[in-house]
């Protein structure tokens, strides 16, 4: 009995942990943010004037249907999961028929997957016409971001994971990297000194941020450093959207009241139909972004959550 019952806490708790429930703001955001992500990765790709065959057509124009209305958020849900299902049919019809490089990277099948997440999460529920078109609730189950911040988890843990080897950790791979993209066969001498500490930093650092973004405490610093990191790698080497999806997708540990409140602070809400939620920030008496602490306080009032 004793061990069934402690399975059944931690089923509670792991179904509890899943399903939070709270402000949908953040899933709106990223919503936003990924339609304008998805179309800087396959945009110029999918010009009709790119088209090979009858499948291309097809494939753009329902591409740019279903994300364009993700983006002003026309049947909002939807329309993620339509441009989802639209990103795996380009990923593999143009990656793997058409031999497009640039379509069949690992940020492609991670956008692809971020976006289906999404379309789980009420991320039509504030800055979209849908909101205009009819009252929405404040809150929902945002069960849809912890799928995505559980996916960048694993992007930097197997990252990570396949960095762990001599090639890399020695220093070689970088060198390798820099001399295809600045210096040729002719590398500097102090580029030995720095590729082994950096190549190992950065190998660490993928490990921590894969556990580390999931703790209140140390999620602003590791965020504040992995966008520094990404920024790095935007500017040094061409990883295309990679770095911007990245970030973004941070947005996804955050508390759902911290981005609540934040966008209640420039007032987003009232602006674009939604509900002006300016007390939020007396009520949290200063909560950190990031942090869990003032939750509850933050917790908007029953008479605005009906």
């Amino acid at each position: 009995m004793g061990a069934r019952d402690a399975r059944e806490r931690h089923l509670q708790h792991l179904t509890g942990w899943l399903n939070r429930v709270g402000p949908t703001e953040g899933a709106s955001l990223l919503r936003i943010a990924l339609a304008l992500i998805a179309w800087a990765q396959v945009g110029d790709r999918l010009s009709l004037a790119h088209a090979r065959d009858g499948w291309d057509v097809v494939l753009a124009i329902a591409f740019y249907c279903a994300s364009s209305c993700m983006l002003v958020g026309w049947r909002g849900r939807l329309a993620a999961g339509a441009t989802g299902l639209a990103l795996v049919a380009i990923y593999h019809h143009f990656g793997e028929v058409h031999g497009i490089e640039a379509l069949h990277r690992h940020q492609s099948w991670l956008l692809a997957s971020t976006v289906l997440c999404l379309s789980l999460s009420p991320c039509h529920q504030h800055l979209s016409l849908d909101r205009r078109r009819q009252p929405l609730p404040l809150d929902g189950n945002l069960w849809g971001l912890r799928l995505i911040a559980l996916q960048l988890s694993v992007v930097y843990l197997f990252g990570a994971i396949d960095k762990t080897n001599p090639a890399f950790l020695s220093g070689a791979r970088l060198e390798q990297i820099f001399a295809e993209h600045y210096f040729g066969a002719a590398l500097p001498e102090w580029l030995s000194y720095v590729s082994a500490p950096v190549s190992v930093g950065i190998t660490i650092f993928e490990y921590v941020l894969a556990i580390g973004l999931w703790v209140p405490r140390l999620r602003r610093p590791l965020m504040m450093l992995g966008i520094t990191m990404h920024a790095c790698f935007f500017l040094l080497l061409p990883v295309s959207t990679f770095s911007i999806l990245s970030v973004v997708l941070y947005l996804a540990y955050l508390e759902p009241v911290s981005v609540s409140i934040v966008c209640a602070s420039f007032g987003i809400n009232a602006r674009f139909g939604g509900v002006d939620r300016s007390g939020l920030l007396r009520a949290a008496g200063g909560t950190s972004l990031g942090r869990g602490e003032g939750t509850s306080a933050c917790a908007p009032p029953a008479s605005a959550q009906r």
